[in-house]
């Protein structure tokens, strides 16, 4: 469909994702006291314990309070969702002669919209992006 822009599948997976908290949402897991190394141990406050994402997909180590929220799972996260936004802010449209122009506007404005929905970008963001990009009289037969 669109080279390098946000489809509305992909859209739905990233909502999915987030709203279900699967993917990059770790938390940490005490790691047990046999695997950590004493001396790297001592540089960390008492209460601090060795803990290890609970995210199939990080499985990073670190050392926290318990049940601390990963850093690098929300890193990625936040890195993921700014792409995806920048993607769909971004659009490769067709030329305004092309017989595929407005309708890949209007698929681009529901993309935008679904966008807003989940949160992934603000309505002023999607507003500012269709003015630069569209204007304001574009009207779809």
């Amino acid at each position: 469909m669109f080279r390098g822009a946000i489809c509305d599948h992909c859209l739905d997976e990233l909502a999915e994702r987030v709203a279900a908290h699967t993917a990059l949402r770790g938390r940490g897991r005490r790691v047990e006291p046999c695997q950590v190394d004493a001396a790297i141990r001592a540089r960390f406050p008492a209460s601090y314990v060795m803990m290890r994402c609970t995210s199939a997909s990080c499985n990073s180590t670190w050392y926290g309070p318990r049940n601390e929220r990963c850093s690098a799972c929300a890193t990625a996260l936040e890195g993921m969702q700014r792409h995806q936004a920048e993607l769909v802010l971004q659009p490769e449209l067709p030329d305004r002669d092309d017989v595929r122009h407005d309708g890949e506007v209007k698929a681009w404005g529901e993309r935008l919209a679904r966008a807003v929905e989940v949160e992934l970008i603000s309505e002023h963001e999607a507003m500012t992006a269709w003015r630069k990009v569209v204007g304001d009289d574009f009207r779809a037969a």
